[in-house]
């Protein structure tokens, strides 16, 4: 009797190791990596493991919306782009603001991501072209608006003869790489 536990229950382990493989890899590789980073650090704690949490986390959020979508039978090229859009609007008009003022962008931003997303998932359904083409283009689209909010610093005159920068002329300002 206790043979036949021990056999199905040994049964039940593995299959559910065969089921599991994957996960199990995966937690096998993020352990060997953790293992590996802890060795580079002379003191490895918990701040150390909170530091690579905040880091990994937008890759994490953008790996289960991902997965959601491939799970629903699509891919979207696209969720990269609209991250990279998302953080440059954010770290545009967040900046000095208030708690209650970040909060409310941050809510405009997610529901607006949101708009985005479902746009693009009409575009798809109305058009009839394949979700890879649609979000490929749609990615460089999102890839691209973030330069338009910021331009570079224009190049400061060279010094004259003497050595020192020319006086400005008046009522002109410093440039600023992101005018307000």
């Amino acid at each position: 009797m206790i043979t036949a536990v021990r056999s199905a229950s040994l049964a039940v382990w593995r299959a559910g190791l065969a089921r599991n493989t994957w996960t199990l890899g995966v937690w096998l590789l993020l352990s060997a990596l953790l293992i590996w980073y802890a060795t580079l650090i002379p003191v490895f704690g918990q701040f150390q493991v909170t530091s690579i949490s905040k880091n990994s986390l937008p890759l994490v959020y953008l790996a289960i919306g991902q997965a959601i979508i491939v799970i629903a039978g699509g891919i979207d090229l696209s969720l990269g782009a609209l991250l990279l859009l998302t953080n440059a609007l954010a770290a545009r008009f967040m900046d000095d603001q208030p708690f209650a003022m970040v909060l409310f962008i941050a809510i405009v931003l997610i529901a607006g991501l949101g708009i985005l997303n479902a746009l693009v998932g009409y575009i798809i359904n109305v058009s009839g072209v394949p979700d890879i083409v649609v979000t490929l283009a749609t990615g460089y689209i999102w890839s691209g608006l973030p330069s338009g909010s910021c331009h570079p610093p224009e190049a400061a005159p060279p010094p004259n003869s003497a050595g020192s920068s020319p006086e400005p002329s008046p009522g002109s300002a410093a440039p600023t790489s992101c005018p307000s």
